[in-house]
């Protein structure tokens, strides 16, 4: 029988919602070369997290980013001219309009950057 994967959940109960997160490395050290300590893992099994989470009525707010790999053939294929990416680009004193693009155009369609002079 396959071990529960390992899930790290932060929780905040005054806003009752929480935030879940899977490493396929689960569980990963991020930290412990920065602090001088050897990582322990302190997670919960994804049931027990679950289950608090259906108890308490808390809310689930993530992402997912997949792989590197995934991100290194979507920028190949961008590059390779596989298919084109609508981007809105705003600068300078464009603040307003970049907001009212990102925030309020009911027909937008790709993705909205405010680069930074």
């Amino acid at each position: 029988m396959k071990s529960p994967t390992p899930l790290t959940l932060q929780f905040s109960k005054s806003q009752n919602r929480a935030s879940v997160g899977q490493s396929q490395l689960a569980p990963y050290d991020q930290y412990s070369s920065l602090i001088g300590k050897e990582f322990q893992y302190r997670g919960l099994i994804t049931s027990e997290i679950f289950g608090t989470m259906l108890v308490n009525n808390i809310q689930i707010i993530g992402n997912c980013l997949g792989k590197t790999e995934d991100l290194q053939n979507a920028i190949q294929d961008y590059a390779s001219g596989s298919f084109n990416v609508a981007i809105d680009v705003f600068s300078g004193k464009q603040v307003g309009e970049f907001f009212e693009r990102t925030y309020n155009a009911k027909h937008r369609f790709g993705k909205v950057v405010y680069r930074y002079d």
